[in-house]
């Protein structure tokens, strides 16, 4: 008989060790993550992930069989020793067995642990589900449901900077990581504060009628006026006026050049690209990010030239932002 009591005992003993092993695998992996490996096909976070769907039953599911099996257990070794001994053995081995090696090793391989005992806490939701489910729905009426935390801006440029001062082997080069956070922090900048200032030499004034540049006659001479005053912007674009001022085009002036000294027979027109007009002193990057995806809309005659261009115009602030530009404040240091 008393053989029985001590198996009795060793069997309450692992129980419950696998019960306080298992409240902690369940919960020290954020649902975030579980949604994400589940995305992923993952097959243990999506046993994982299926148990945590009701969190709050899980947790009383986990507590009440744990308590039995302590309550148990220290009945059984009561009825085989004596008072004190029966005491710190008790102690002993639920703080031992029964919380700290079991937890020490779960938390470490929580998904492992938990997908592989996800049967067992299915059998014992049923089981104990007379007293464990009214406990979980008094605590979602006065704790409510549990909600995934998500990641706001701040947290995930923390989290990318640690990836990458970090010595673990990762799958983020430092490129990924640096465009990443400076992309986040897009919505911070202003366009007037980025992309190259427009010089006066960076732009001419032209003829347009109803939006249309008139034809501008050219020699693909070094000499001739309109090439020299391209040749000496010494830029990438040249932003083309209106008779008020106003900016309407901008010439790809390499593109152009190169054009024009190849033989070919060109217009200035099918050179341009009507940019992006910004004058609002607060506007962001991140709101004409946008533009530098619908290349084709925001060209006149030739798709294939890259890139949009925004052109910020505001007084005697005047700043020019290609994807040049954009891509080097993604990967700037």
């Amino acid at each position: 008989m008393e053989l029985l009591i001590w198996i009795g005992i060793l069997f309450c003993a692992l129980k419950a060790a696998t019960f306080s092993g298992l409240n902690l695998a369940y919960f020290s992996v954020p649902v975030l993550r579980l949604k994400i490996l589940a995305k992923q096909n993952d097959p243990q976070a999506l046993k994982v992930l299926s148990l945590r769907s009701d969190p709050n039953f899980l947790l009383s599911t986990i507590l009440w069989g744990n308590v039995s099996y302590n309550v148990l257990l220290a009945l059984l070794a009561n009825s085989v020793m004596a008072g004190l001994s029966s005491f710190f053995f008790s102690t002993i081995v639920l703080t031992l067995i029964g919380e700290i090696l079991p937890q020490a090793t779960f938390s470490r391989q929580a998904l492992k642990f938990g997908a592989f005992f996800a049967p067992m806490i299915r059998f014992y939701e049923l089981l104990l589900f007379p007293i464990s489910k009214p406990t979980a729905l008094a605590l979602d009426y006065f704790l409510g449901k549990e909600s995934p935390r998500y990641f706001n801006e701040k947290d995930l440029i923390a989290l990318i900077e640690e990836h990458l001062v970090s010595n673990e082997l990762h799958d983020i080069s430092f490129a990924e990581g640096r465009g990443a956070i400076e992309f986040l922090k897009l919505d911070d900048r202003l366009v007037k504060d980025v992309g190259q200032n427009i010089l006066a030499l960076q732009s001419l004034s032209c003829d347009f009628t109803n939006g249309r540049l008139l034809k501008i006659d050219f020699q693909p001479k070094a000499s001739d006026a309109f090439l020299k005053k391209l040749l000496h912007c010494r830029c990438e674009w040249m932003v083309l006026l209106d008779e008020k001022g106003e900016p309407k085009l901008a010439l790809d002036i390499n593109r152009f050049i190169k054009a024009v000294f190849a033989g070919k027979p060109v217009k200035v027109r099918d050179f341009c690209v009507k940019p992006i007009l910004v004058d609002d002193p607060n506007a962001k990057v991140s709101t004409v990010l946008k533009h530098f995806v619908r290349k084709t809309k925001s060209h006149i005659t030739d798709p294939n030239i890259d890139g949009a261009v925004v052109v910020y115009w505001n007084g005697k602030t005047r700043k020019i932002l290609t994807s040049d530009d954009l891509m080097s404040l993604l990967l700037k240091e």
